[in-house]
C-alpha cells in the first residue's frame, strides 16, 4: 500500500472535498502532520496515520474521522496526535478496520446524539489497540455521558489495552462506560492502563458493560467504576455469557454519596454462563455513605466464579460478596471456613481472604457457596500460573470462535 504525506496547503492534489469533509479515497495511506478543521472520511479501504503534531477537529456535530460501512480502513496515532470528536467506523465487517494509539495520542469525544446521549470516543472498530500513555475519553453529556470505546453493532471486535487511560465522558445524569460491549462479543485483554467509567451526578458509569457472550483476559493494569453522586457504578458488569480470566491488576467498584459499586457483578440465567476465574490481582468495592457495594455480585443461574487466589477487600472490603438467584462461587484454598456468614482462610496463591458472604435465593443443588480444601498446599509458582493463563485464553477464544461459526 503506497503513503502519502498530508499538507493543508495541497488538500486539492490528494483529497475530493465537499461540505467541509476531507475524503480520501485511493487506498493509500494518508499522513497527518498539522492542524485540520474539517472532518475526514476514510473510503475504499484507504488508511488515515496521524503523527506528532497532528490535530483533528470536527467542525460540527459528525464524528471527527469518519469510515463507511464495508471498508476495512484503519486510523494509526502517535507522538500527540489529536482527534477532537472521536472515530466511527460504522460498523464495517471487515476485520482489518482498526484503531491503535500510542505514545501521547488522544481521542475526545464531543456533541451527543438526539436522545441526549454523549458521542463516543471510539464506535465500531473490530480492532483497538491502546498503548503508552494515550488517552480515550467518551464525550461529556448533560445525560448521559458518551462511551470511550463501543462496538457499534459492529460484529465481533477486540480491544486490547496495553496502557494509557480509557474513560467514560461525565454524566448530568450517569457516566459513560469504559468499554461498551452492548452489541456482539467483544475479546478483551488488559495487561496495562486504565479503564473507567465515567463519573456522573446521580450514577457512576460502568468500568466494562457486557450484554453478550465475550472473553476478558487482564493480567494487569486497572478497571474502575465511575463515582456517583448517588450511585457508584460498577467496575464490571456483565448480563450475558463471559469468558473471564483474571491474574493480575486491580477491580474497583465506583463510590457513590450514598451507595457503592461493586468490582465485579453478573446477572444472567443463559444456559451458555458467565464464568469467571480469578487467580489474581486486587478487588476493592466502592463505598457510599448508606450501603457500600460488594466484592462480588453473583446472581442468577447462568452466573459462576472460581476464586483461586488475588488479594480479596485489599482496602475496601465493602459489604462483602453476595451470591444470590442460585448463582455458584467456587473458592479454591485450605483452612477455608464459613463461620455463620464470615469467610476465612488461605486462597492457593497464599492470599489470606476474611470476608462476609451472603448467600439467598439457592434453590437447586451444587449452588451458591463451595469450599475446596487442599492438603500440603504449596504456592504455584508464577510460570505455572502462567500456563494456567494460556490454556484459558485458548479455551476462551476457541469457544468465541466456534460460537461465530454456529
Amino acid at each position: 500500500m503506497k503513503t502519502k504525506g498530508f499538507a493543508i496547503i495541497c488538500l486539492g492534489m490528494l483529497t475530493t472535498q465537499l461540505d467541509a469533509t476531507v475524503i480520501f479515497n485511493d487506498g493509500g495511506t494518508h499522513t497527518i502532520d498539522g492542524f485540520l478543521f474539517d472532518n475526514v472520511e476514510l473510503q475504499n479501504n484507504s488508511d488515515l496515520n496521524i503523527i506528532n503534531g497532528g490535530f483533528v477537529i470536527t467542525p460540527g456535530s459528525d464524528p471527527a474521522v469518519y469510515v463507511p460501512g464495508s471498508t476495512g480502513s484503519s486510523v494509526y496515532m502517535s507522538g500527540d496526535a489529536t482527534v477532537v470528536g472521536g472515530i466511527r467506523m460504522n460498523g464495517s465487517d471487515d476485520f482489518s478496520s482498526s484503531v491503535v494509539t500510542r505514545d501521547d495520542s488522544r481521542v475526545q469525544g464531543l456533541g451527543v446524539t438526539p436522545s441526549g446521549v454523549g458521542m463516543a470516543a471510539i464506535s465500531g472498530a473490530h480492532y483497538v489497540e491502546i498503548n503508552d500513555n494515550s488517552s480515550i475519553t467518551g464525550a461529556t453529556s448533560g445525560a448521559l455521558g458518551g462511551d470511550a470505546i463501543e462496538n457499534g453493532d459492529s460484529g465481533l471486535y477486540n480491544v486490547t489495552v496495553n496502557g494509557g487511560q480509557v474513560v467514560g465522558g461525565q454524566g448530568g445524569n450517569t457516566g459513560g462506560y469504559g468499554i461498551d460491549a452492548d452489541y456482539d462479543p467483544i475479546v478483551l485483554q488488559v495487561s496495562g492502563g486504565v479503564i473507567s467509567g465515567g463519573d456522573g451526578d446521580l450514577n457512576g458509569g460502568f468500568g466494562i458493560f457486557n450484554t453478550n457472550y465475550g472473553s476478558v483476559m487482564m493480567t494487569g493494569g486497572a478497571i474502575h467504576g465511575g463515582d456517583g453522586g448517588v450511585t457508584g457504578g460498577d467496575a464490571i458488569y456483565s448480563f450475558a455469557d463471559l469468558e473471564m480470566g483474571i491474574y493480575g491488576g486491580q477491580v474497583q467498584g465506583g463510590n457513590g454519596g450514598a451507595y457503592g459499586g461493586s468490582a465485579i457483578a453478573t446477572s444472567t440465567a443463559s444456559t451458555e454462563p458467565a464464568n469467571i476465574q480469578i487467580f489474581g490481582g486486587q478487588f476493592d468495592a466502592g463505598l457510599g455513605s448508606i450501603v457500600d457495594g460488594w466484592l462480588f455480585d453473583i446472581l442468577g443461574l447462568g452466573s459462576n466464579m472460581s476464586l483461586f487466589g488475588g488479594q480479596i477487600g485489599y482496602t475496601a472490603v465493602g459489604a462483602g460478596i453476595n451470591i444470590d438467584r442460585n448463582g455458584l462461587l467456587d473458592v479454591h484454598g485450605w483452612d477455608l471456613k464459613l463461620d455463620g456468614d464470615l469467610l476465612t482462610g488461605y486462597l492457593l496463591d497464599g492470599s489470606w481472604i476474611n470476608t462476609t458472604v451472603t448467600v439467598a435465593g439457592i434453590t437447586m443443588p451444587d449452588r451458591g457457596l463451595r469450599l475446596f480444601n487442599y492438603g500440603d498446599v504449596s504456592v504455584p509458582e508464577p510460570s505455572v500460573l502462567m500456563l494456567m493463563l494460556t490454556g484459558f485464553a485458548g479455551i476462551g477464544f476457541s469457544a468465541l470462535k466456534k460460537r461465530q461459526t454456529t
